[in-house]
């Protein structure tokens, strides 16, 4: 009762401190209480083992003789309506097989032949279905079912444990396959086939990656979820495991959408939305079966896989991108071709010189004016993003870093805001460009010169290549 009246209490706990999770306090009590409440359900699993060990003995252990075929067919009957898991199915079993076979021994030492015996002992145990379903009542209890949600807590974690060392094997298999192993052969592809670069600077795709192989701890998680909670509460594993697979792609679900935070793209969040349903299905495939053994027919697909697999990986995921573009391709362009004078007209003072700083994936550049007296015959400075598109033909790699269209198709800049020259020549960017999902921007100085007309300043404006950071929920609403 003790047991019972605590883990009660966890769950409530653990469903208050759910609700308040965004605030600082709720996250660590929470973890603690469902670890708390995992123990709970680890103790009675671990109680539950011993009392199967010492039950499922083999009949000569057990001192059991033989018994009847009537008997055989009755308990046979009584097995397919019990609707328990398998050790629960096989305990009752073995428990009603030593009663049956001291009743019927009974009622022989009153002179009775064995067919009577065991007619009578049977009589006296009742309908098939009707002890089936007595069984059921007393075995599938709400303090069983409890303890098996807290078990499988428990057995979830340690399915995470034991998946993520799985993954982070398969993940260095794939790596060390593509770095050494398969890299001639992807030279080779890339040289006399599909030109093939690697793009250092796609950081969403090492996402993806991770994501990926986040499905294996998911779906092994979910998995022994299930089974330690159908072992404990003595109920059938398809049956719980409808409850725990919703259970994790509501709970798992919420947590990659709202709380996760990662570099994103639209291929990183079909990545980490399959993380919740790796869960369910782990918790809902064949959990009553064994994993089938890597020999035979399994060895070849595994081998194939180990083959075929990272060159998918690689291609897909690691990185490389396929290219339109030819080695001969030309870095000319004029500031009508690239979409800079839709901005506005091109300063005709060619004197003013400015540099830029700061990081090209990600941050806001710092803008650096060389001489500050050059923008005097200029007022209402302004720095504005503009959306870019990528040049036609230009590589992924260094070559085309710095290359892309602006975008044409938006009459205004994204974002603007005012220039404030500071008294080393710097300017400070503080547009934020973190609510939209556009990866190049085009930023411009602009100034409005003597003549009343706005132009662009500088030989050239600068290329932001930016990455999304964000949770999915972040990136489905933010702007395009």
């Amino acid at each position: 009762m003790a047991k019972f009246v605590g883990a009660l209490l966890a769950s409530a706990v653990l469903i208050l401190g759910t609700a308040v999770w965004a605030r600082g306090f709720a996250l660590p009590v929470s973890i603690a209480v469902l670890l708390a409440w995992a123990i709970v359900g680890d103790v009675e699993l671990a109680h539950r083992d011993a009392r199967a060990a010492s039950r499922n003995k083999a009949p000569e252990e057990r001192g059991e003789g033989p018994l009847p075929a009537t008997a055989l067919d009755y308990l046979a009957r009584l097995d397919a309506e019990l609707e328990l898991p398998a050790p629960t199915r096989a305990e009752i079993r073995a428990e009603l097989a030593d009663h049956l076979s001291d009743s019927i021994a009974a009622i022989q030492a009153d002179g009775r032949d064995l067919g009577f015996a065991t007619g009578e002992a049977l009589v006296r145990l009742g309908r098939p279905d009707e002890l089936a379903r007595r069984l059921r009542k007393a075995h599938q209890t709400p303090r069983r079912l409890l303890a098996g949600a807290a078990g499988g807590v428990w057995s979830a974690g340690v399915g995470a444990v034991q998946g993520t060392i799985v993954a982070a094997t398969v993940g260095l298999i794939a790596a060390f396959t593509i770095g050494f192993g398969l890299r001639p052969v992807v030279d080779f592809v890339a040289t006399h086939a599909i030109p093939i670069e690697f793009d250092p600077n796609d950081l969403a795709v090492g996402t993806a990656m991770g994501a990926a192989l986040a499905w294996i701890p998911a779906f092994v998680a979910g998995r022994r979820a299930v089974k330690a909670c159908a072992s404990i509460s003595a109920r059938p594993a398809r049956q719980v495991g409808r409850f725990w697979a919703l259970a994790g792609i509501l709970a798992l679900g919420w947590l990659v959408v709202f709380v996760l935070t990662v570099q994103q793209s639209w291929m990183v969040v079909g990545f980490e939305l399959a993380i919740p349903v790796s869960f369910a299905a782990g918790a809902l495939f064949k959990v009553d079966a064994h994993f089938p053994a890597v020999a035979g027919s399994w060895l070849a697909v595994v081998g194939g896989l180990l083959l075929i697999g990272p060159i998918v990986l690689g291609s897909v995921l690691g990185g490389f991108s396929v290219t339109s573009g030819s080695s001969g391709f030309s870095t000319s362009y004029t500031d009508d071709s690239i979409g800079w004078n839709h901005v506005a007209p091109h300063s005709p003072d060619q004197s003013i010189n400015l540099g830029y700083s700061g990081s090209v994936v990600g941050g806001a550049p710092t803008i650096n004016v060389q001489d500050p007296a050059s923008l005097s015959a200029f007022h209402d400075l302004r720095i504005e993003a503009w959306r870019a598109n990528a040049y036609p033909g230009a590589p992924s790699g260094p070559a085309g870093d710095d290359l892309g269209l602006l975008d044409t198709s938006y009459s205004a800049p994204y974002a603007t805001a005012p220039a404030v020259v500071g008294a080393d020549g710097t300017i400070e960017d503080p547009i934020s460009l973190i609510h939209s999902r556009t990866p190049k921007w085009w930023i411009f100085l602009t100034g409005v010169g003597s003549d009343g007309q706005r132009y662009w300043l500088g030989s050239r404006p600068f290329l932001v290549d930016r990455t999304f950071s964000g949770t999915i929920w972040d990136w489905v609403t933010a702007s395009s």
